[in-house]
């Protein structure tokens, strides 16, 4: 095996990103670790370094994904004032992650499908539609009804769009989608 040279702070976000690749391509149970060094072109002692072992790692990279996705939606939401701009911008950020983190969101979905272990990582995608939606019924706008509700089907519309996303070349997260996602619930 050939072991290429990479600076030290690059060495765990190849690990991290190869590995997002490969779990999200075969699943936890078939990827080793030995495969992940392989890929990255260091040796096992390397991820150790990094990560206590497998599950470390594959614990860590969904974390972390979950933590970038909704950093990513809370700061889009917190720029906006109007509840209606404030979904749109949670949707839109919710696209655009994804379209820049097609293996961070493959790597997410499988996990999600795999174990409900995860389930409190996920459930805060939800929490932050949630009080977006409490906030535009107290001031009078969109659907009347539960906003935990209204959350988890502004949710399933999104994540259907996302998954069909991950599953085709062509762009189909757009701004225009979001706006017609929104009209859909307002």
């Amino acid at each position: 095996m050939i072991v290429k040279k990479l600076p030290k702070n690059d060495v765990r976000e190849r690990i991290e990103s190869v590995s997002a690749r490969l779990f999200s391509k075969k699943g936890y149970d078939a990827v080793s670790i030995r495969e992940i060094a392989e890929a990255v072109g260091v040796t096992k002692p390397a991820i150790y370094y990094y990560f206590e072992g497998k599950k470390a790692l594959y614990d860590n990279l969904l974390r972390d994904g979950f933590e970038r996705l909704h950093r990513c939606i809370r700061e889009t939401v917190a720029r906006e004032e109007e509840p209606e701009k404030k979904l749109l911008a949670a949707i839109n950020s919710h696209f655009s992650f994804c379209l820049d983190n097609i293996d961070t969101m493959k790597f997410i979905y499988l996990c999600i499908l795999e174990s409900t272990e995860h389930t409190a990582l996920s459930s805060q995608s939800f929490m932050i539609m949630e009080e977006v939606f409490t906030e535009a019924q107290k001031k009078g706008k969109f659907l009347k009804g539960n906003p935990r509700e209204l959350s988890i089907a502004l949710m399933g519309i999104i994540n259907i769009y996302l998954m069909r996303q991950l599953a085709v070349r062509q762009k189909l997260l757009t701004e225009e989608l979001g706006r017609k996602i929104l009209n859909m619930i307002s």
